[in-house]
């Protein structure tokens, strides 16, 4: 049985708020083992939730995950070679506000009456 758009947006939803989570304790730490965990939960939220996401035919929202995921290790790369800048910092905060708009999106309900709306007109 496929999950409907509404239990997918739930639990992606669900995951994401850990990640925002962690993401604000690196904001305060600023310890890379943060934004290393950060990351990784991204990543597995993003492979976690594209079959369900493709059978709806929206895989944009776990691949963006998994995207910015692929991202971020590569400035965490530059960042243990010369340490963290606050241009590092700027560039994590973007994908959190990214993220965390999204959340409040879907926290709403904007984003599935977005989404089928969408749908609707691309079907009619």
């Amino acid at each position: 049985m496929n999950a409907s758009m509404n239990e997918l947006l739930t639990y992606f939803l669900n995951g994401l708020d850990e990640i925002l989570a962690k993401f604000e304790e690196f904001f305060e730490s600023y310890r890379i083992e943060v934004l290393k965990e950060a990351t990784c939960l991204l990543s597995m939220l993003g492979m976690v939730y594209l079959h369900g996401f493709t059978q709806i035919k929206h895989s944009i929202l776990p691949s963006s995950a998994y995207e910015a995921s692929v991202m971020i290790r590569k400035k965490i790369r530059d960042i243990e070679l010369r340490g963290l800048r606050e241009d590092d910092v700027e560039y994590v905060k973007e994908i959190y506000s990214f993220f965390k708009f999204i959340a409040e999106k879907i926290r709403s309900g904007e984003y599935e009456k977005g989404l089928t709306e969408m749908k609707r007109n691309k079907n009619s």
